[in-house]
């Protein structure tokens, strides 16, 4: 076995040891949509994206940002395309998750409740 020196920028560094499989990543940048559905006249989609071992899923704003700060994420116990494992019944489970979230507000409600206990009292 041949070993030569590699000369690497420390940014492809970060990126390459962070990603375990480099060359499908920067084929999938975009992130696999799921669902599309509306909530408080707002359009949102469910997202799933395999990365860094982990399969995760999340909603934002229709093609644009996040909508919330919550991720619900799986391990991946083999290297296969998001694709692959949307109809995964652990896959539909975190879906229904992430909608159930924007759908109840929860993220509204936990800023709302970390509002409330960063607030100084009043004397």
């Amino acid at each position: 076995m041949w070993l030569l020196p590699l000369m690497i920028s420390s940014r492809d560094w970060r990126r390459l040891s962070s990603n375990p499989n480099p060359h499908r990543r920067n084929q999938e940048q975009d992130p696999l949509v799921l669902e599309k559905f509306q909530h408080k006249g707002a359009n949102y989609e469910v997202c799933l994206e395999a990365n860094a071992g982990r399969y995760n899923v999340w909603c934002r704003f229709a093609g644009g940002a996040r909508c919330d700060g919550y991720n619900f994420s799986v391990e991946m116990l083999t290297d296969l395309d998001a694709r692959m494992v949307k109809g995964i019944s652990l896959i539909t489970d975190l879906q229904a998750t992430a909608k159930d979230a924007v759908l109840n507000d929860h993220w509204e409600n936990y800023k709302a409740a970390v509002a409330a206990l960063t607030q100084k009292p009043t004397t």
